[in-house]
């Protein structure tokens, strides 16, 4: 420590202290102008009931589901602000990790009973399906145990990934409580892979979350393919930046997108290129 002055000893410290949130990111460094790798590729897409095709043993079903509506949501409709009431900056952490409303649970028990009315042999899948991947945030969390409350899920098929949360901007919603507060409310899902407690991923300042997203976007799909390979239909209940991302991914460039409705649910058919 002689060999260094008082300032460069003090920004060590500082620079120590931050190296929870550098080690979190690391593995999805992002950088300007990212482009999808196109490592994968979406076969069929489908919105409402699918259309079964036979398709290549080794594709996966993604039923990709937005959460419901949440407390957050619905103050950006009402408010003249729109999405600004939900900044830091103007209403503090009001709506940090936000629940669900009366609304949104009414929501998640439409489409619950819309899984249950389809008929289909994609959908028949649903009904009790191979793995539910939920982000860990109250809003998704509650999204995914009201819509298969009653199709009889193992509770080890409910798996908390970071890779599949919302964006991260300076919006109080972007953040999620702690790990310990969260387990204890949803004891049924499996928080094993989520690495730290604290949400050290959080930063309202990090101006290169939207190439970071689909970074974020190309490491889940690999983790599914390598660490949940022997799973067909897999659920991910998530945000609509990040299932956006998803999409982008796994389609061609320019292909259009069309917004997220709250619960609302899509059928990616995704293979390996």
């Amino acid at each position: 420590n002689t060999r260094f002055s008082v300032e460069q000893q003090d920004m060590w410290r500082v620079c120590r202290s931050c190296l929870p949130r550098v080690e979190a990111r690391r593995s999805i460094r992002c950088y300007s102008n990212y482009q999808p790798q196109q490592y994968f590729r979406c076969i069929t897409e489908t919105h409402g009931d699918p259309t079964v095709q036979r398709l290549p043993s080794d594709a996966k079903y993604f039923h990709m589901i937005r959460h419901a509506q949440g407390t957050h949501n619905e103050a950006e409709e009402a408010s003249p602000l729109g999405p600004g009431i939900l900044k830091i900056s103007n209403t503090g952490k009001t709506f940090w990790d936000p629940p669900l409303t009366e609304k949104g649970i009414q929501q998640c028990r439409n489409t619950s009973r819309y899984i249950d009315r389809t008929h289909s042999q994609t959908y028949a899948n649903l009904l009790c399906p191979h793995l539910i991947l939920v982000s860990p945030m109250r809003r998704t969390l509650q999204t995914a145990s009201i819509i298969f409350k009653n199709k009889k899920i193992p509770s080890q098929r409910y798996v908390a990934l970071e890779e599949v949360r919302e964006r991260i901007a300076d919006y109080a919603c972007d953040g999620r409580d702690e790990i310990s507060v969260l387990a204890q409310a949803f004891p049924h899902v499996d928080f094993t892979r989520v690495k730290y407690n604290q949400d050290v991923w959080y930063d309202e300042r990090d101006e290169w979350e939207n190439e970071l997203l689909f970074e974020r976007a190309d490491s889940f799909l690999q983790l599914v393919f390598d660490q949940f390979a022997e799973y067909r239909h897999v659920v991910v209940v998530s945000h609509k930046h990040t299932l956006d991302a998803l999409q982008t991914v796994v389609k061609p460039p320019d292909t259009p997108t069309t917004s997220w409705g709250n619960a609302e649910i899509r059928t990616l058919v995704v293979q390996r290129k």
